[in-house]
């Protein structure tokens, strides 16, 4: 039977092996966040995708759109929002009355 004996100093390069490779993954992971998060701010939501990710009707989205959201029209019937919009559109609270 053959038996190992592990160093104190063997040990401690593999715990700090292992640490910086924790650390490598963290930044890996953070950096994979940050890139979704880019992707999903330039996704563009039709009126049904939009109406779900904001959990509203069609008619509350329209009311929003005369508040200021921001979307964009393509053709007669398309309207188009981008998700990042809508989202600083919430965070700022932005309104924009439009005088008729």
């Amino acid at each position: 039977m053959e038996y190992f004996i592990l160093s104190k100093d063997l040990i401690d390069r593999q715990e700090r092996t292992l640490a910086d490779c924790t650390k490598a993954l963290k930044a890996v992971e953070q950096l994979l966040i940050q890139q979704n998060k880019a992707i999903l701010a330039n996704q563009l939501l039709n009126v049904e995708a939009a109406c779900q990710y904001l959990s509203v009707s069609a008619s509350t989205l329209a009311y929003y759109r005369g508040r200021g959201l921001p979307y964009y029209r393509k053709g007669k019937d398309g309207i188009w929002f981008r998700q990042g919009e809508i989202d600083e559109w919430l965070q700022t609270g932005k309104v924009n009355r439009h005088t008729k």
